[in-house]
């Protein structure tokens, strides 16, 4: 059984539901995704997926057993009709295949065409449903620890002694072994996030011994000893600025990379760069990246260039990315080699140039720019220009820039759009700057 990343979209391109199935391989997973949607939908991601934590694993392994159980329950209550096991499957098709949706505090695992069980995110914990997405905790079936003691076949989960074997079919693993990874020695991200000075972020000698006492494993670190609010405020800021976000569930800070080497250079270097600061990475949210992705009519051949791709929150909004991308249309430039090399995992090696976009090698030629440049000094109105001479006659930018006084004054009158940003819009990103959405074509 594997898992696969599901999205669709409706005729307008909006995202109208995510998920998360199970199927034997792609094939079967392509029929079940196909079977979901509605008439006005279209499937525009069905990927294998692998869980990003212990808690996501076991939840996985949960869908898993519970879509076994169903399955083998059809077949067993009409196996009298003449019907092979797989033509009973397929003919019950809306009552057997499980989804996972996620929510902000439970997550449904759901069977067929409606609701069945929800999990709480914060302990695991299994309840069923009262109406589709209303929890019932008047009935609670164990938790994401003890599903091998339960048959989740029937109408209603009942315990049952040795009726399903542990589920292990997924499981999480942090990293890829540590001596794998090579940290860069020199790139032109760290040479420029060290000289601008901004972002830097000490290391004092209580916070040194903390974090040197601290268990890493892969890309996750555990802190061993009981912090005092202030102590956890300065060690968080450290770990913050390596780029850790802090997991709940798992209880540990979770980075992009195997964690041990960068944290020992930090430590012995007595700072850390901060390389969402330094580098101004203000990462686009999603609603402003549909919308920026919106504002341009894109065709079968329009070349695309996003100059500071990023994370990708972008380029995830253009339709069909990967077929475009295969056929040497969407193009990037990031500084970062961490996001780089995320880039590369979606668009493919040719398509994705590492550097500083005002000095890399970016041939003209581009039908269309989509770019979110980084806002501090101006740096935006550099970054846009530079952005503007890569088009083609009749090409197309749009871009996210800060709304200044400099900003107004080199590109309102030449706009034929400027929508402004409710105030706060980036705040999640890490900063209060406010900005607009600006349009530019080149006659």
């Amino acid at each position: 059984m594997k898992a696969y990343k599901i999205e669709a979209r409706n005729s307008e391109n909006k995202k109208t539901r995510k998920c998360i199935q199970f199927a034997d391989n792609q094939e079967e997973s392509d029929k079940l995704a196909e079977y979901y949607i509605f008439s006005d939908e279209h499937i525009t991601l069905n990927e294998e997926t692998e869980p990003e934590s212990e808690q996501q694993a076991a939840l996985f392994n949960f869908a898993a057993l519970f879509q076994a159980d169903k399955a083998a329950y059809m077949v067993k209550h009409h196996g009298g009709t003449g019907r092979t096991p797989t033509e009973i499957i397929n003919i019950h098709i809306g009552a057997w295949p499980v989804k996972i949706v996620y929510g902000r505090k439970y997550i449904n695992v759901d069977a067929g065409g409606s609701g069945a069980y929800m999990v709480v995110k914060e302990t695991g914990d299994i309840y069923s449903t009262k109406a589709y997405g209303v929890i019932h905790k008047g009935h609670h079936f164990g938790t994401l620890e003890t599903i091998s003691e339960w048959y989740w076949g029937d109408y209603r989960a009942y315990k049952a002694a040795n009726v399903n074997p542990a589920a292990t079919a997924f499981t999480f693993s942090t990293s890829e072994p540590e001596q794998d990874f090579t940290e860069p020695e020199s790139t032109q991200a760290t040479e420029k996030a060290t000289s601008t000075g901004r972002g830097r972020v000490s290391v004092s000698e209580d916070v040194e011994t903390i974090l040197r006492n601290a268990e890493t494993e892969g890309n996750a670190l555990r802190i061993t000893e009981e912090l005092d609010r202030p102590s956890y405020n300065k060690v968080n800021k450290v770990l913050a600025a390596l780029g850790g976000k802090w997991n709940k569930a798992q209880k540990v800070h979770i980075f992009p990379r195997p964690i041990s080497v960068v944290l020992s250079d930090a430590l012995d270097a007595g700072q850390v760069i901060d390389t969402k600061k330094a580098l101004g990475q203000f990462d686009t949210p999603s609603g402003v990246a549909q919308r920026v992705v919106n504002l341009v009519s894109l065709t079968g051949s329009s070349k695309i260039l996003e100059p500071e791709a990023g994370t990708g929150n972008i380029l995830e909004h253009i339709p069909k990315l990967q077929e475009r991308a295969a056929l040497g249309l969407v193009n990037v430039c990031e500084l970062d080699p961490y996001r780089a090399a995320e880039l590369r995992k979606t668009l493919g090696d040719s398509n994705v140039k590492e550097g500083d976009f005002l000095t890399a090698d970016i041939p003209q030629g581009f039908d269309v720019v989509l770019m979110n440049p980084p806002f501090t000094n101006g740096a935006d109105i550099k970054h846009i220009n530079h952005a503007f001479s890569k088009l083609v006659d009749g090409g197309v930018l749009v871009a996210v820039c800060a709304n200044g006084p400099k900003q107004r004054a080199e590109f309102e009158e030449s706009a034929d759009l400027w929508e402004e940003l409710p105030e706060g819009s980036f705040k999640q990103a890490g900063t209060n700057v406010n900005t607009v959405i600006i349009r530019l074509r080149k006659k």
